[in-house]
C-alpha cells in the first residue's frame, strides 16, 4: 500500500484520471493479495513466484502509458486475471488492429474494418450463447454480419490480396453477398428440382 502511495504522489493528475476510476479496486486487490501470501508463509506453504515483467498488451487498456510507472503488485492488479470481460474484449479488439493497421493509428482501413467486425461478431456470439433470449444481440449480429459484406466486398474489388489474406485468417467463408463469381448452391429443394407444389409458394394444409 506503502508504494502505491508513492505512485500516486509521482505521477501527475492528467495521466492517472484512468487510475483514479478504480484505484480503489485495485487497492482492495492488494491488499486480499497481501493477506493470502501472509497467510500462505505463516503456514509454510511457498509464495507464488512473479513470471517476469508484465507486457503493456496484459494490463488495462487505459494504463498502457503508464505501466513503466507502476509497481509490480498494481501491474498484477490490472493484469489480465483481475480484468473484466469489457476490459478483456477491448484487448482482443487492439490486437486485431495492431495486426492489420497499416500505419500506426490507423483505424479506417477496410482490411481494420473487416477484422474488427469480426471479432464484434465473435463476441455477440458468445454473448448470444450464454444469453439466449437476449433479442437486443441477435439483431446486432444481423447488422453486424451485413456491415462486413459490405465491406468485403468492396475489399474484394479493390485489394484481392488482401482480401483472400483476411477471410482465410478468420476462416470466413466466402459468400454470394460480396463474392458475385460464386454459384448458386445446388440441391432438391432449389431451381427446377424443386419438389412440385412447393416451388415458389408453401403448400396448403388440408
Amino acid at each position: 500500500i506503502m508504494i502505491c502511495g508513492t505512485f500516486w504522489h509521482n505521477c501527475s493528475r492528467q495521466s492517472l484520471r484512468p487510475l483514479q476510476r478504480s484505484g480503489l479496486c485495485a487497492l482492495r486487490i492488494l491488499q486480499r493479495t497481501e493477506l493470502h501470501r501472509r497467510q500462505s508463509s505463516s503456514s509454510g506453504n511457498e509464495a507464488m513466484p512473479v513470471q517476469g515483467t508484465t507486457l503493456p498488451e496484459d494490463v488495462v487498456w487505459s494504463l498502457r502509458d503508464v505501466m513503466h510507472l507502476m509497481p509490480e503488485p498494481l501491474q498484477r492488479a490490472y493484469s489480465r486475471v483481475n480484468m473484466s470481460q469489457p476490459q478483456l474484449n477491448q484487448l482482443e479488439l487492439q490486437a486485431a488492429i495492431k495486426r492489420w493497421q497499416r500505419f500506426p493509428g490507423d483505424t479506417g482501413s477496410y482490411e481494420v474494418q473487416a477484422a474488427t467486425a469480426t471479432i464484434k461478431l465473435n463476441i455477440l456470439s458468445r454473448h448470444s450463447k450464454q444469453f439466449p433470449k437476449d433479442k437486443d444481440c441477435k439483431r446486432q449480429i444481423e447488422i453486424m454480419v451485413q456491415h462486413r459484406f459490405r465491406i468485403l466486398k468492396y475489399l474484394r474489388r479493390t485489394d484481392r490480396p488482401k482480401y483472400q489474406e483476411v477471410i482465410s485468417a478468420y476462416s470466413i467463408r466466402p459468400n454470394k453477398a460480396f463474392d458475385p463469381t460464386l454459384k448458386p448452391r445446388s440441391g432438391p429443394n432449389r431451381g427446377r428440382d424443386a419438389p412440385k407444389g412447393l416451388k415458389g409458394k408453401r403448400r396448403k394444409r388440408k
